[in-house]
């Protein structure tokens, strides 16, 4: 067996087991359908066994998806936690907050890595394996920003800070103009 051979078939047998746990998830974590879960939260998930270089296995995620949609939906919007550096400026997010947990395995530790919002993804809330591990706090705000640019969504509010500017100046000219006649 070549190499390559080899390597279809670990990948053949990784996909049959990810098929095995897709089934256990669908029926024997049903209940978790309506687990609420809140923007900013970090829980370990199950990405499972995927194409290319989307990430696989269990990996912490951010949820990024409104509150509004998460109290009813079965599933949610995600962004990745890498434990590798940014090295992506734009798309990545360095978690700089000092948030402890205890890991899948019962192990005291730090949430660190890099928020990747390339690898944003939505996913049915069966695949959550942990208890809520931390909510991001300092994150959030450059997080928004950045979901905007990647979106290509940020020219609507520069458009809508910069109407919100003109209008304060027309407000600030008609208050002295009034100033002036009284």
């Amino acid at each position: 067996m070549t190499n390559e051979e080899r390597v279809l078939l670990g990948k053949a047998q990784r996909i049959n087991s990810w098929n095995s746990k897709k089934l256990y998830y669908c029926i024997g974590k049903r209940h978790q359908r309506i687990w609420t879960v809140k923007r900013g939260e970090v829980f370990f998930v199950d990405l499972g066994e995927n194409v290319g270089s989307e990430e696989n296995k269990i990996r912490p995620v951010v949820v990024i998806q409104s509150n509004t949609y998460n109290i009813s939906s079965p599933v949610f919007t995600c962004a990745i936690i890498s434990t590798s550096p940014a090295t992506i400026p734009d798309i990545q997010i360095p978690i700089t907050g000092a948030y402890p947990y205890t890991d899948p395995d019962g192990k005291p530790a730090t949430l660190s890595g890099t928020i990747d919002l390339g690898q944003i993804k939505t996913i049915g809330k069966e695949r959550i394996i942990s208890a809520r591990v931390c909510k991001l706090s300092a994150e959030m705000p450059e997080l928004d920003t950045k979901l905007l640019n990647i979106l290509g969504l940020s020219h609507i509010i520069k458009k809508k800070d910069n109407i919100i500017r003109s209008l304060n100046g027309k407000i600030d000219y008609l208050k002295k103009q009034l100033q002036n006649k009284v």
